[in-house]
């Protein structure tokens, strides 16, 4: 859901992004660039430009008042299960099933870094709140936290028996949550 909450992001296995008017609960745009499954959506702040990440490998920012397609971003061996954008909307995350996390600068649209030390797929990630840290999230049964600022991993997190789906910080920035393959939500 945008910003100011009046549209929303949809990703689709169909392979396309929509926008959405949710007070007309309309279609507003269908963007049909993806050549695989988009697998995540995210607004940059300001709710004008949105992120995609998909099974193709790409992520794809948008311009979301004209519909064009402002960049492909390249580089993951393997799908894109998730996006997440910075709180300022300088940087982006991806989380990709080559065992990598990217970043990826928004200023100048190029890739920033590869964090790397996940030992099986990465399905989620997460900026906290200031930006300065991200949480990244794996099969191989580990939440990682890394410095933005350089890519430093700071934190291994054992989760468990079974890998992690999603991970998420609460707007206080000193806690997060996260889902794994087991049905469980914890707080850490």
């Amino acid at each position: 859901v945008s910003p100011d909450g009046r549209h929303a992001l949809t990703a689709s296995f169909d392979y396309t992004v929509i926008y959405w008017d949710l007070a007309e609960a309309k279609a507003l745009l269908v963007l049909d660039a993806h050549e695989g499954s988009v697998n995540s959506v995210a607004f940059l702040p300001g709710g004008t430009r949105g992120l995609s990440g998909s099974d193709d490998g790409t992520l794809r920012l948008w311009d979301l008042e004209s519909g064009e397609l402002l960049r492909v971003f390249e580089g993951h061996q393997g799908k894109v299960a998730m996006v997440a954008v910075s709180p300022d909307g300088t940087l982006a995350a991806s989380a990709g099933w080559d065992r990598t996390v990217r970043l990826w600068d928004l200023e100048t649209l190029e890739p920033l870094r590869v964090l790397e030390g996940h030992e099986d797929n990465v399905n989620a990630v997460s900026f906290a709140p200031d930006g300065a840290t991200l949480l990244s999230a794996g099969y191989d049964r580990s939440l990682r936290r890394w410095r933005v600022s350089d890519g430093t991993a700071l934190a291994v997190i054992p989760g468990g028996a079974v890998g992690f789906t999603a991970v998420a910080h609460l707007p206080s920035g000193g806690r997060a949550v996260s889902g794994s393959v087991d049905g469980r939500v914890r707080l850490w």
